[in-house]
């Protein structure tokens, strides 16, 4: 699937090359992702926030002055850290194929820089995922606390295995995500950009469960760099 995503970037970066586009820019950074669990409509605490990346790739097209509209599409990571249970951690990692469709706003700012404020829809497709188990493991080791303050365990994770895509109870996400973008950057006169994104996922990517009801959905923050050819 990775593979398929490559060839797809590669693919409609040549085609917009050959075409002479200017407004096409290719990006990439990091992602911090959560997720919002609710189980029988109490909201679950104990979820954290976790480092990811993305890159890919978008297409301006000029409705009006400094107005444009930008579909594009990258590779993702987003996933979350389920930290409820004493005895461990289990750790989320979900890979999206992505399609932004933002409507862009570039105004000036001074020595030909300009100010990017962006909206849109987007839709998701889960590629695949990893879902890790561990455990803390506590170090009776004698001094160890004057080594390391404050530290007396280590986190071991012991399983790793692909994630399940599905609607069904023993599924662990649904493979479909939908939500909205909100940008904010900045663009060099060379082209170079920076830019961070808020995403709100509207779509329940939580599968049905036999003994409540279960919701899940994506949030998250992005910071990218970019060039804008």
């Amino acid at each position: 699937m990775k593979k398929r995503f490559l060839i797809s970037i590669a693919a409609l970066a040549a085609f917009a090359s050959s075409a002479g586009a200017q407004g096409l820019g290719i990006y990439g950074g990091f992602n911090f992702f959560n997720q919002t669990v609710l189980i029988d409509d109490n909201r679950e605490s104990g979820f954290s926030y976790r480092t990811h990346f993305h890159g890919g790739l978008d297409y301006e097209l000029r409705l009006a002055p400094n107005l444009y509209f930008a579909p594009g599409m990258l590779y993702s990571s987003k996933g979350t850290q389920d930290e409820r249970a004493e005895a461990g951690a289990i750790k989320y990692r979900v890979n999206y194929l992505e399609f932004p469709f933002n409507v862009v706003f570039k105004p000036d700012l001074g020595s030909r820089s300009k100010l990017i404020l962006s909206a849109g829809p987007y839709v998701a497709y889960a590629m695949n995922g990893k879902v890790k188990d561990g455990w803390k493991n506590t170090l009776d080791i004698p001094g160890f606390e004057n080594v390391i303050p404050d530290v007396d365990y280590i986190e071991v994770f012991t399983s790793k295995r692909d994630m399940k895509f599905g609607s069904h109870n023993e599924d662990d996400l649904r493979r479909v995500d939908r939500g909205l973008n909100f940008g904010l950057g900045v663009m060099n006169p060379r082209g170079f950009f920076v830019k961070g994104t808020a995403q709100i996922g509207f779509r329940d990517i939580g599968p049905k469960r036999d003994d409540h009801d279960f919701t899940v959905r994506n949030k998250g923050i992005s910071l990218s760099l970019g060039y804008r050819f």
